[in-house]
């Protein structure tokens, strides 16, 4: 028979949360269903240390947000299991309730249960009384929530967000699978407070693996080398891939030198966007014609080009019935991405006319992600789009896709070439196929740190090892503060003239670390992009002189640059150039392709050559 209680019960839930686990919800819930929403409280302490980075407030964000309850039912204090002080912030008496604390077993040695303590053990089959005379301990353990096993609580979750051995992307599977309604941005959060990445300082997973296509609103493309995910047993499928003929099939296309922008249409009106601020809301913040021109009022050119394209494609849009519009664009939740090829504007590779080139058709959620391709709807508007262009468009032509093929010679000789290269950067690395770039990465600069250590007989141990690690190999400048290693730790380890050196010549030496990686494949790039089939290029063999000419006229002005950091660049770019011949010079940007859901670009010494152009274009 269940026991009437004579009080109201309050039920007070301390702990750390640092942050709320899985398990912690679950205790919560439990307590709720036994107890009532109303009689459960939780209570917090403000201190924070290097094990609780967390401040009462910002655990009041993750409480409520991963719990779901009332932050009236959220206490702060200093005192924990002093009932008084916890009753006095919830404004009840001592005399009419009784509580209940609950803890876990770890903590049991805490308390003493002898005849004249204030906490005794709680027994539901015992009535309570007030807390003026007595409060009751309810122990939980985690072996009730099934949570046990690797990261099943928050100290173990910490640890894993600071082990600088595990990519961005296993602490954040670790954080998504131990937490409850917590997001990826709420793992930034905690980690900014942890100090392991500040607000500014972009994550691993920001500067390797943004992988969408072209530029603009569709964000940056990647290079196989900057994806620090990718295995080095992948990247050679992606090789073999290259020199079988199998890259043919998998979505491969021209990439365009040309100018992104987002087209969709939201009541009945054209709307343009160029970044993911536009897209946000279903295109609240997107332009139409004249703010879009407007964007470009300090470029002459760079506004010409957009805005007799968006006119063009307004002309065209309106021509068509609002059901089909309604259909493909859904009010702003889909977004046709295009590229606006416009010969004036051409940056390195030259054209033969003014094109808008169909990418795909995008769904993009409120917060401006895309979701999924719409590849049916995409080839509706296509086609009712070519129907009506010839009498609404005045400068530009649609076209689709450049998809070509690569067809290279010896194939076999050349793919084992380039694997037996990659074969021999795996040893000097201690790497294998499973190892991942990223694991490439830390490897070459512990290498890079090691040789130091042996030069001056010093040693780092492994947890500042791993956090200069951090901070030189991906921009982590949290990890290890710039004034903690010039003033502390490199003085300590009589370092300072080494690690000073590497905080000046960063870029250089990070450079380097991936310059053997980068150059196989780029080489790779060229050996499969001089067999393309077809290219929307106006004349190869113009463009090619055009880039040789441009390449000159960089060394011919290097003089002329003022900025030192910039002419060192140029020199650097030139150098690397100068390690392929000149039929590495090829008339396209390149080529992009799918590997298992993700798009990756191949350019060969494109890339080189138009960072090396625009240094010289905006040192002027």
């Amino acid at each position: 028979m269940a026991v009437v209680e004579k009080y109201n019960t309050i039920v007070l839930y301390p702990g750390r949360f640092q942050p709320p686990c899985k398990h912690h919800v679950e205790i919560y819930k439990r307590l709720v269903q036994q107890f009532s929403k109303n009689a459960v409280y939780i209570a917090i302490s403000n201190k924070t240390d290097a094990n609780s980075p967390l401040n009462a407030k910002d655990k009041g964000y993750f409480l409520t947000k991963s719990m779901g309850i009332d932050s009236r039912h959220i206490i702060v204090s200093s005192k924990v299991y002093n009932p008084e002080q916890l009753f006095v912030s919830i404004n009840k008496r001592l005399d009419d309730h009784s509580v209940i604390v609950v803890c876990g077993y770890k903590d049991a040695q805490r308390f003493k249960f002898t005849s004249d303590s204030y906490y005794r053990k709680y027994n539901s089959r015992e009535q309570l009384e007030s807390a003026d005379k007595h409060g009751y301990i309810m122990f939980v353990t985690l072996d009730d929530f099934s949570m046990q096993g690797k990261y099943s609580n928050a100290s173990e979750v910490r640890n894993a967000l600071k082990d600088y051995k595990l990519s961005y992307e296993d602490k954040l599977k670790i954080w998504l699978k131990n937490t409850v309604g917590l997001q990826e941005s709420d793992m930034k959060k905690f980690m900014q407070s942890m100090k392991l990445v500040s607000k500014e300082s972009k994550s691993i997973n920001d500067i390797y693996n943004e992988v969408l296509i072209e530029g603009g609103a569709a964000g940056h493309l990647t290079h196989i080398w900057e994806d620090a995910s990718l295995t080095f047993g992948e990247i050679k499928e992606i090789i073999s891939s290259v020199f079988s003929g199998e890259i043919n099939k998998q979505e491969l296309n021209e990439k365009i030198d040309g100018q992104n922008l987002f087209v969709t249409v939201i009541d009945g009106r054209v709307r343009f966007a160029r970044n993911g601020s536009n897209l946000k809301d279903y295109g609240k913040e997107a332009f139409g014609l004249f703010q879009l021109k407007q964007k470009f009022d300090k470029n002459p050119m760079v506004q010409e080009s957009f805005a007799w394209a968006a006119a063009d494609i307004r002309g065209a849009l309106m021509q068509l019935k609002q059901e089909d519009l309604k259909e493909i664009f859904n009010n702003g939740e889909r977004w046709l991405n295009i590229e606006i090829v416009y010969p004036s504007l051409a940056n390195v590779i030259i054209y033969d006319g003014s094109y808008i080139i169909f990418h795909d058709l995008r769904v993009v959620n409120q917060s401006a992600n895309t979701t999924s391709i719409n590849t049916s709807l995409r080839t509706k508007l296509f086609d009712l789009m070519k129907k009506v262009e010839k009498n609404t468009m005045k400068k530009f032509e649609i076209k689709d896709r450049q998809f070509v093929n690569v067809q290279p010679q010896n194939f076999k000789d050349e793919e084992k070439k380039y694997l037996s290269k990659l074969d021999k950067l795996m040893g000097e690395h201690d790497l294998n196929d499973s190892s991942t770039v990223e694991q490439y990465i830390i490897n070459a600069w512990f290498n890079y740190l090691t040789e130091i250590e042996s030069i001056e007989k010093a040693v780092f141990p492994d947890h500042v090892k791993g956090a200069l690690i951090q901070r030189f190999g991906f921009g982590d400048n949290s990890l290890m503060k710039k004034s903690v290693i010039l003033n502390t730790l490199a003085k300590h380890y009589g370092l300072l003239k080494q690690v000073t050196f590497i905080e000046t010549n960063l870029s250089t030496i990070n450079g380097s670390i991936i310059k053997p990686l980068k150059k196989i494949i780029i080489q790779v790039g060229v050996d499969a992009l001089k067999s393309i089939d077809k290219l929307l290029t106006l004349s190869p063999s113009k463009a090619v002189e055009k880039i040789k000419q441009e390449i000159e006229s960089v060394r011919a002005s290097l003089q002329d640059v003022d900025n030192q950091s910039t002419r060192l660049k140029m020199i650097t770019l030139l150098n690397d150039l100068s390690e392929f011949d000149l039929n590495a010079i090829l008339p396209t940007e390149g080529v992009v392709f799918k590997y298992k859901d993700k798009y990756y670009k191949l350019t060969g010494t494109f890339g080189m050559i138009n960072q090396l152009i625009g240094l010289l274009k905006y040192s002027r």
